[in-house]
């Protein structure tokens, strides 16, 4: 080799060296930028699977969102002590609100009620529904989840206790709509409550998991009522549905947590690292150091805020479409019994299979509200139209068993549409407007109650059998038409904690 390629070699040697130094150098003042940057995060892992750890720690060194911190912790302990609150609590909702189907009859026998003075008890439940919702969503917002979570526990209890010793129909009412402000209460903040806790894979199934849970209060107040009813009168029927709500006044006490979303927003960032960690510990993650990327918002639960601009659309539809589903829910559900037994169906062990029949399609949400399967807007879809199809068969098919089957399909569809709605709707909110919007659904959900009561009284008066679940089939047609108005797709997206202007 000749002098002068060695020269031209070893000058290249050399520049390569110095590029290497250079890029050590670069490399490591870009690393200690990184570890002095805000917002950032650094967690610590002390699994046994040191391979899977390392990666979760380098995907996680850079994280900047709540949702970022709830992924890297995972759905472990904690959350499963948070399930255990929300899915009991709501049990404990859907058992005491649907036992008033089965009270119609025993209700009128025992004060000599007349045909339309009896739905005043639908509407004035109605009303404290409304208003338990309402306070309870906008004061969460403002003040935090954990106290009107418990507030509406005491609530709820203590008047379903008392409901079984009163002894006049006015007096019943009252006590009836301080219960349904407690249902309200605790209904609008049973899904917020798990939801701000959950990583972004497991907010579907918890969400759908929480409904499931009640429509086993549902399915729990329908047996009691076959078992109890007709043998020992509605006052004990009414006793054993209250002991669910008993029961959730220490598990609220013992598991409650406020949420780290609210928190955050609220400004309250110690307060919010020191849940996180935590949350961390108990789902054996060790996080070192938290900074997150969630400004604080001091205008936290304005209703007006779900009507800007960029929240308007989604605002009208999701909301005419809680309307029409709690219209055709409560318009097929609150004379069923009555209705089934003007066809000759045996009201109240039907009026059970029925309930028993929304369990597998429970399950059916579950599954399809993932983002890999049909995700929460095309499931909605899904489950709107076959309603409607089963409401129309319903009303057109004159075998008995047929009929049978047939409402067993109709609630198949129509109640996980809750669950879907419930996991939707608080998705697509910012975090200082999210129960301000779940308080504005409440006001949608308890309308129904003010006029459908007189509306299915006045379909089954006609006398003509079609006509009832025609009606309510219709208001399911023009749900499903309006999901095509649903552009808002939240599955596997992470939640939004900035307020949306």
């Amino acid at each position: 080799m000749s002098s002068a390629n060695r020269k031209n070699m070893e000058e290249y040697s050399d520049e390569i060296c110095l590029n290497e130094k250079e890029d050590l150098i670069e490399n490591a003042e870009t690393k200690e930028d990184d570890i002095c940057a805000t917002p950032g995060v650094q967690f610590k892992d002390d699994f046994s699977d040191v391979r899977s750890d390392s990666q979760d720690n380098k995907n996680m060194l850079s994280s900047k969102t709540l949702d970022d911190v709830l992924t890297y912790i995972k759905f472990g302990r904690f959350q499963i002590k948070m399930m255990i609150l929300t899915c009991h609590g709501y049990f404990a909702v859907c058992s005491e609100m649907m036992l008033i189907i089965f009270l119609t009859e025993p209700l009128k026998k025992e004060w000599n009620i007349a045909n339309m003075t009896y739905p005043s008890l639908l509407v004035l439940g109605a009303v404290g529904g409304i208003l338990g919702g309402v306070v309870t969503g906008i004061v969460s917002d403002k003040y935090g989840r954990r106290t009107p979570f418990l507030i509406s526990t005491v609530i709820l209890a203590v008047f379903s206790v008392l409901a079984p010793f009163v002894n006049s129909f006015s007096l019943f009412v009252c006590v009836r709509t301080l219960i349904s402000a407690g249902e309200g209460g605790l209904g609008t903040l049973v899904h917020v409550q798990l939801l701000e806790f959950l990583p972004i894979k497991n907010r579907g199934s918890c969400l759908v998991t929480i409904t499931l849970c009640g429509t086993l209060g549902a399915v729990y107040a329908a047996a009691m009522a076959w078992w109890l009813l007709s043998r020992y009168g509605w006052r004990i029927f009414m006793g054993a549905c209250a002991v669910p709500t008993v029961v959730q006044i220490p598990l609220s006490f013992l598991l409650i947590k406020e949420s780290p979303r609210f928190l955050f927003v609220s400004g309250k960032e110690e307060s919010g690292i020191s849940l996180l960690k935590e949350m961390a510990r108990q789902n054996k993650k060790q996080m070192l150091e938290v900074n997150i990327d969630c400004p604080a918002s001091t205008n936290r639960g304005r209703m007006k805020d779900l009507l800007t601009p960029a929240l308007r659309g989604r605002t009208l539809v999701i909301s005419a479409i809680w309307l029409l589903q709690c219209v055709g829910y409560w318009g097929v559900t609150l004379f069923l019994p009555t209705y089934m037994a003007s066809v000759g169906m045996e009201p109240y062990l039907n009026t059970f299979s029925i309930f028993i029949g929304q369990i597998p399609g429970m399950f059916l949400a579950i599954i399809t509200i993932e983002p890999h399967m049909l995700g929460r807007i095309r499931c909605l879809r899904f489950f709107s139209l076959f309603t409607c199809i089963s409401l129309v068969l319903f009303a057109f098919i004159d075998d008995v068993a047929a009929k049978t089957v047939i409402v067993i399909v109709c609630y198949f569809f129509m109640v996980p549409m809750y669950s879907i709605l419930n996991t939707l709707t608080p998705e697509m909110y910012p975090t200082d407007i999210r129960t301000t919007a779940l308080a504005f659904i409440s006001v949608l959900i308890g309308l129904p109650s003010l006029f459908t009561p007189f509306l299915s009284a006045g379909v089954l008066s006609t006398g003509v059998l079609w006509l009832y679940p025609v009606v309510w089939g219709a208001c399911f047609l023009m749900q499903t038409i309006l999901t095509f108005f649903l552009h808002q797709e939240t599955a596997g997206k992470k939640l939004d904690d900035r307020k949306v202007s």
